[in-house]
């Protein structure tokens, strides 16, 4: 619970500067045109929601969730349609083609097991022959 608070607070502060210190390269929007499967797409951590407009321009069927307030207003400003919604509940939703969870988004469970558990329901909740998308930051 602790790391809840702590993360809420770190991405409070710097949620009008996030689209700055995060912005989404070429690069990185070469990578998921190149390696998507499928039109069916859920963006976990989708913080301010620029992946998932790139997504949505380039025709993908885009889920987005976060759990923190202020990034989702920014992303909805954006029109992204953002769910607030922790990523250990994405059994909750339909299954996708493609799961995507970049940035710094898994070092945030507080567990190895946690971890564990949330490759799980990722693989559950995911169409034959999906991908599952992970970035490793610091696990």
């Amino acid at each position: 619970m602790e790391n809840k608070k702590n993360m809420k607070k770190f991405y409070d502060t710097i949620a009008e500067k996030y689209d700055f210190i995060f912005s989404l390269s070429d690069v990185q929007k070469n990578f998921f045109q190149k390696y998507i499967t499928g039109k069916k797409v859920l963006d976990v951590g989708a913080a301010t929601g620029n992946l998932s407009k790139f997504l949505k321009n380039e025709g993908y069927d885009v889920i987005s969730i976060d759990i923190n307030e202020k990034l989702i207003e920014q992303a909805r400003e954006k029109n992204v349609d953002v769910k607030n919604l922790d990523m250990m509940r994405i059994d909750e939703l339909r299954k996708f083609d493609t799961i995507i969870n970049v940035g710094n988004t898994l070092p945030h469970l507080n567990s190895k097991d946690e971890i564990f558990l949330f490759l799980k329901k990722a693989y559950s909740q995911l169409e034959n022959n999906g991908k599952l998308i992970i970035q490793l930051g610091r696990v």
